[in-house]
């Protein structure tokens, strides 16, 4: 909660953070446990139930914060503010190798399928970038080896749709002869 009012998060984001932890809070305490992954399932599985599907995905949303915050001592800015898509986060030569395998893909797929595409591969760059990738033309096999090991703070579904994405958006790119 300190890291939100640091970083201004408003106050409406700072209460519905609050109300999603105590609501994970109460979930252990009543379990008599502590966080694991099978807990947050679990929890997950009876908010689905419970809450409206937008605060129920947006507080997904927040127990990836707190994971990510609990293993590395801060949470990251295109985790933090959920009102900017990963796609406005890229950096602009990102956006432009994105926008033209989404041309590219544009005949193939339905707008739905363009528009997940377009959010995994948002994703899968910004993981490349954070790892010093700035460019299509700079990926190794080591950066693709870092991206699958990368922590993403997501469901591992999740996890394989961006992999997934990323991978043929950088097979687009791919020249024969060229190592």
């Amino acid at each position: 909660m300190m890291l939100l009012k640091e970083r201004e998060v408003c106050s409406s984001s700072q209460k519905s953070h609050r109300d999603c932890y105590e609501s994970l809070g109460l979930f252990i305490k009543q379990r008599d446990g502590s966080y694991s992954e099978a807990i947050r399932e679990s929890w997950l599985t009876e908010i689905k139930n419970e809450l409206p599907r937008q605060r129920c995905a947006v507080w997904v949303q927040y127990v990836y914060q707190l994971e990510e915050m609990d293993s590395t001592g801060t949470i990251s800015d295109r985790r933090l503010y959920l009102n900017r898509s990963d796609y406005d986060k890229l950096p602009a030569l990102w956006r432009k190798d994105l926008d033209l395998y989404l041309a590219d893909c544009s005949s193939r797929y339905t707008a739905r399928t363009l528009e997940l595409t377009r959010i995994y591969c948002s994703e899968g760059l910004l993981f490349l970038d954070d790892i010093g990738v700035h460019a299509i033309a700079d990926i190794t096999y080591d950066a693709v080896i870092k991206l699958i090991g990368a922590k993403m703070y997501c469901s591992d579904d999740t996890k394989a749709m961006i992999l997934n994405n990323t991978a043929r958006m950088i097979r687009f790119y791919w020249i024969p002869g060229i190592p």
